[in-house]
């Protein structure tokens, strides 16, 4: 997922903390859940000694409650949370790769590919890179405010697609 905490502080500030109630598969959490489920991992956090990270593994719980779909946020937080002081964090963060991308995926797989191809697209950073990979596997685990924004990048002018797509995450 590269650089998903850079990504994901600067999408913070676009979409707010929390999303909806995580009903609809592509939701984040609540901004309740979220709130609870992160100052449960940050108290084993501080009880390890890992700094707000998974014993290593560069994770931001508040950041991931607001970008992952309900789904992922719940894999990993669980894991995060049970895992022993000197567990591997990486274990929990892989819960966050290979799954199965949604609907919105695709649609927006889709959609890369045709205005990439349209607008002869090359991304210039590793934002707009991965973006323009039109990989829905690749951003599986984004949820559906993450998606819509990205949507939104590929209906400005050919020549501002880019850039949106890198201020937006």
């Amino acid at each position: 997922m590269g650089n998903t905490r850079g990504l994901c502080c600067a999408f913070v500030a676009v979409i707010g903390c929390g999303g909806g109630a995580g009903g609809d598969p592509g939701d984040p959490v609540s901004t309740d859940e979220a709130h609870t489920t992160c100052a449960d991992f940050m108290a084993h956090a501080a009880e390890c000694g890992w700094g707000g990270n998974i014993n290593g593994a560069d994770w931001n719980c508040a950041e991931a409650a607001v970008v992952w779909r309900a789904d992922v946020f719940r894999d990993v937080a669980s894991c995060a949370n049970a895992l022993s002081c000197t567990g591997d964090g990486a274990t929990c963060l892989a819960l966050a790769q290979g799954i199965s991308p949604l609907p919105m995926h695709d649609a927006y797989a889709t959609q890369c590919s045709a205005r990439k191809q349209a607008c002869n697209l090359v991304g210039t950073s590793d934002t707009s890179q991965l973006i323009l990979s039109c990989n829905a596997a690749a951003l599986a685990a984004y949820a559906k405010p993450v998606i819509d924004s990205v949507m939104a990048c590929f209906d400005a002018a050919c020549g501002d697609v880019v850039a949106c797509l890198d201020s937006t995450l």
